[in-house]
């Protein structure tokens, strides 16, 4: 994050969105979602600054931008086939084209 501002680049991160299942190294389903609860509430509270655009926040202290990707109910259920593959990790078309959008909208506002 720092480091790379400090270069001139521009850093955007994202909340960690819903996964069911696939952990190693053993990692639990309640684990990982206590894990990315604390993540998703400590990115919030850094990035506290509202956008003009959904879900994107900046204000925080290591990057220039910040997705809120969980709190868009499309990535709050991993089961929905809509959005996510049938490994219910990886996003399908779908919740690819969203996330491209979230992307695009994220690097407009920090360009």
């Amino acid at each position: 994050g720092n480091a790379i501002k400090a270069t001139g680049a521009k850093c955007i991160i994202y909340t960690i969105p819903d996964r069911q299942g696939g952990f190693s190294g053993g990692q639990t389903q309640g684990g990982f979602d206590s894990a990315r609860a604390t993540y998703n509430t400590s990115l919030r509270t850094d990035f506290a600054t509202s956008t003009a655009y959904t879900n994107i926040f900046t204000g925080g202290s290591y990057a220039d931008a910040m997705v809120d990707l969980y709190a868009d109910s499309i990535y709050q259920d991993a089961t929905n086939t809509t959005y996510y593959q049938a490994d219910k990790i990886h996003f399908a078309s779908a919740g690819r084209s969203a996330l491209a959008t979230y992307v695009t909208n994220a690097i407009t506002l920090v360009s």
